[in-house]
């Protein structure tokens, strides 16, 4: 019974943590809690904009992008730059967690 309910609980943690995307969705999207693919890195995979980097290691006063049609151009009209994080605590905490910069392509 216990490796039934631990194979369940990771096939329901896999299906839960796929990032999905909206059917006929446009370009620009608009942001969910993964930026259809502006950062590519699995790690670093939700874009913010940011003010402070620590590190790499916590970003601080991070907010999520509006769009990410211009992911530099969106972080700068509010004074932020733009980084690819690997958790987004911007709700409520403004922090990223384990950030790169952007670097677009």
């Amino acid at each position: 019974m216990k490796t039934f309910n631990t194979i369940l609980a990771l096939v329901a943690g896999t299906v839960v943590a796929l990032p999905t995307t909206e059917k006929n969705a446009t370009f620009p999207a608009k942001m969910g809690s993964r930026g259809h693919g502006v950062c590519r890195d699995f790690l670093y995979s939700v874009p913010s904009c940011c003010s402070t980097d620590v590190l790499g290691i916590l970003d601080l006063d991070c907010s999520t992008p509006s769009t990410t049609w211009d992911l530099h151009g969106t972080c700068a009209s509010i004074g932020k730059s733009a980084h690819c994080c690997t958790l987004d605590l911007s709700n409520g905490l403004g922090l990223g967690v384990l950030c790169n910069g952007f670097i677009s392509e």
